[in-house]
């Protein structure tokens, strides 16, 4: 198995040749796809990431949440953590901590209050493992969601792989998104429409 370093440089190597017209598309159809989920539509809090480094665009889902009155916290970096912020304009966003767009002002929403948090990746694979940039700021995060908050992955079908090198401070996600598929890892929880809880793939 490839190392972690040598995975997370091919995958980036890969997703920064990625035509930004072809980006463009492929990211507006994973996000519809997240969108189309009742787990989502039934969020009354969310948890964004600002993309960098050529991933996966969130800003049509970013609109789409506010628009259907969810609380949305966008991320923002002090010290070793990450806060997230409640955005109502993103037109608000500045560079900050690694160049990331951050919210410099708003509610501190607690990691507790999420239903569901999206998380960026370099890879990803099919048991739920995932690859970042290897700084552990969303694993540290995630340990402290609630149990019952979906952990889900948002990343184009070429970060997919059958499987990752996985260390014990490693939090596994619950789901995947791409834009060819939804993938369950773990039993979601009851949302009240269960034909939209079960993997899908259409390629």
């Amino acid at each position: 198995m490839e190392t972690k370093t040598q995975i997370r440089r091919s995958c980036l190597e890969r997703r920064a040749g990625l035509p930004a017209s072809r980006h463009a598309c492929l990211s507006r159809q994973a996000q519809q796809r997240l969108a189309d989920l009742a787990l989502f539509r039934q969020a009354q809090t969310l948890a964004l990431y600002c993309p960098i480094r050529a991933e996966l665009d969130t800003r049509w889902l970013l609109q789409q949440a506010r628009e259907a009155g969810l609380r949305v916290g966008l991320p923002r970096v002090q010290g070793d953590q990450l806060h997230f912020l409640r955005c109502d304009n993103p037109a608000m966003l500045c560079p900050g901590c690694f160049g990331v767009p951050e919210p410099m002002a708003g509610e501190l929403l607690l990691p507790e209050q999420f239903d569901v948090v999206v998380v960026p990746g370099v890879a990803f694979d099919r048991w739920g493992g995932r690859l970042g940039y290897g700084k552990g700021f969303y694993d540290r995060f995630l340990c402290q969601c609630r149990p019952d908050a979906m952990r889900i992955g948002l990343g184009f079908s070429f970060q997919l792989l059958p499987q990752l090198p996985c260390e014990p401070h490693d939090v596994p996600l619950q789901a995947l998104v791409t834009e060819n598929e939804v993938l369950f890892f773990h039993a979601p929880p009851a949302v009240g429409e269960g034909a939209d809880l079960q993997p899908v793939t259409d390629i």
